[in-house]
């Protein structure tokens, strides 16, 4: 089981990547690899806060994990985003997590509160972009997205209401009956950290985009909301493996407004081979820092 849960997902990686390398292998634009590199770069920095984020839940549930056990917990089980359906993620959670004393309710509680606050931290920063952008549909959109974080705005002050939601989605996956008790500086952690994890990951894609074409730091908000919401929207494809196509889709319709055609599908296809190599990257960190701190007892 452990052997398909990697072996399809990079089959399916590997199979975009290669369709991606190659409507980039014959585009005429010149790209700067030493600005693409510095990118990639600052994007597996952000990649570093996706278990600061997961710790901090983790913690709130009562776990008692540090950040490199969750570091290679958060990571090793990504390749499930690559299967369709994504809900490969949260067995897999649980399967990396398992090692480290963490019981399978606490990872499957945690990693819905994780993919919860990120994608509400992915629209709050789309709300630059969205106020400039002409597709009315990705206004809309926006809007909301904005009334569905509310709950997490609203559970800063009142944990309680959260709580109960999440208590909710447990029983929805078949965990029955689970009673949380976040506390509010749990939630506003989480939000600080998946926002920080929004401008970093932004600004890396705002030097991948400037590598094609130049850009100025008026339109950095932009980018960043563009790099937020696009993967919101492609989150929540279900039927696609990791949002392939969709992501790829929106980041091109909200980029549009800022870079001439044929530029916003190009630095759309390059985000996914650049996002893809940082999360591979991260994979394989993760695996290497098992080999480091070892099994909990």
């Amino acid at each position: 089981m452990t052997a398909l849960m990697i072996i399809i997902p990079v089959y399916y990686l590997g199979r975009s990547l290669w369709d991606n390398w190659q409507i980039l292998a014959s585009s005429d634009i010149e790209l700067d690899w030493g600005r693409i590199a510095l990118s990639l770069g600052i994007l597996m920095v952000a990649f570093a806060l996706y278990p600061s984020g997961s710790l901090i839940g983790l913690r709130g549930l009562g776990a008692r994990i540090n950040y490199g056990e969750t570091y290679y917990g958060y990571h090793a089980s990504q390749l499930g985003k690559y299967l369709p359906g994504r809900i490969w993620i949260i067995p897999g959670r649980a399967m990396t997590l398992r090692r480290f004393g963490v019981d399978a309710v606490t990872a499957a509680a945690s990693t819905l509160i994780d993919m919860y606050v990120l994608i509400a931290a992915g629209v709050l920063v789309y709300i630059p972009a969205m106020l400039v952008t002409q597709q009315e549909t990705m206004r809309q959109l926006g809007a909301v997205g904005l009334v569905l974080c509310l709950p997490l705005i609203v559970s800063i002050f009142f944990p309680s209401l959260l709580n109960r939601l999440f208590s909710l989605g447990m029983k929805w996956i078949g965990r029955g009956e689970v009673t949380f008790h976040f506390a509010w500086y749990h939630f506003a952690l989480m939000l600080l950290n998946y926002l920080l994890l929004w401008i970093i990951s932004g600004f890396g894609l705002y030097l991948l985009a400037d590598s094609i074409s130049p850009l100025t730091l008026a339109q950095l908000p932009i980018v960043v909301g563009a790099m937020g919401f696009s993967w919101v929207l492609g989150t929540l494809s279900f039927l696609t493996p990791a949002g392939l196509g969709v992501r790829e889709g929106v980041m091109g319709v909200l980029l549009a407004g800022i870079l001439p055609a044929p530029l916003p599908a190009l630095v759309a296809i390059l985000s996914r081979f650049w996002w893809s190599l940082a999360d591979f990257g991260s994979i394989g960190l993760a695996f290497l820092a098992f080999g480091l701190w070892g099994k909990k007892e």
